[in-house]
Parts: C-alpha cells; sequence; structure tokens
C-alpha cells in the first residue's frame, strides 16, 4: 500500500472526484442523522416519510452545490462531502429560512372590489380618507419654511 493509501484509507487510483465522495462510518451515522432530522422537521402531514426524506435529500444537496465555499473552497475542491458533514446546519438553516419565508408571505388578494362594488360605508371611509389627503396636500406652504 502507497502512503495515500494508508493516510486517507482510498486508492490513489481513484479520480479525485470519487476520493472526496468517501465518507467514514462516523461521518455516514452524522449526515444520515441530520437528513432525517430535517425531513422530520420540514416533514408535511400529507407527505410520507420516505419521499419527504428524498426531497430533502434534494433540496440539502441544491443548497450545497450553489455555495462556492469562503475563497471558492468548495468549487475548487469540487464539493467534499465530508465538508458537507461540517457544514450540514448551514444548509439546513437556509432551508428551513426560506420554508419561512415562503411561509409567511401574504399571499395577493384575489379580487379588489371597486368603489362602486363596495358598501355604503367603505365608500365613505375612501371619500373621507381622500379628503384628508387632498387637504393636506392643498396646505398652503408656511411662511419662512423652504420650498
Amino acid at each position: 500500500m502507497s502512503q495515500h493509501e494508508d493516510r486517507y484509507r482510498v486508492p490513489a487510483n481513484l479520480p479525485s472526484a470519487r476520493r472526496r465522495a468517501r465518507l467514514n462510518a462516523e461521518e455516514q451515522q452524522e449526515l444520515r442523522e441530520n437528513l432525517l432530522w430535517l425531513a422530520e422537521t420540514r416533514q408535511s402531514p400529507e407527505e410520507p416519510a420516505a419521499v419527504s426524506l428524498e426531497r430533502n435529500a434534494s433540496e440539502v444537496m441544491a443548497v450545497w452545490f450553489e455555495r462556492p465555499g469562503k475563497d471558492n473552497f468548495l468549487r475548487n475542491h469540487r464539493h467534499p462531502l465530508a465538508r458537507l458533514c461540517q457544514d450540514f446546519a448551514d444548509v439546513a438553516t437556509a432551508l428551513l429560512v426560506r420554508d419561512k419565508a415562503k411561509a409567511s408571505a401574504t399571499p395577493k388578494p384575489a379580487f379588489v372590489p371597486t368603489l362602486r362594488e363596495r358598501s355604503q360605508g367603505e365608500q365613505e371611509q375612501v371619500r373621507a380618507g381622500l379628503q384628508g389627503v387632498l387637504a393636506v396636500l392643498k396646505r398652503p406652504a408656511a411662511k419662512g419654511a423652504a420650498a
């Protein structure tokens, strides 16, 4: 065995991308637990667990590959999976923040009634509001105020 194989337990003749795709047993277990936690956290009530796990794994990888890393480290080193284990909290946080932003976005009303379609009370409120705005706009500027 070469020194490389002794040190990394990976054959030296493997392409670099395949060497970086290796995870030791501890890293595999950690990544598995983190993905299961994220899938349970983001799972909708009607979604089966297996579908949620697969969807979350795909989204984690998509977010992971979008990130260049500090000083383009991840891009230059072809996104080593061992680094994903270290940065999983950042990736999961990005997904959870994105979910929260989607949930908090206020939907636009499908129909906004015109003034004619509103009730008499609503029409009077709109007119009073417009009169107040017009009164402010028509006020003369105070003496000594810069124009």
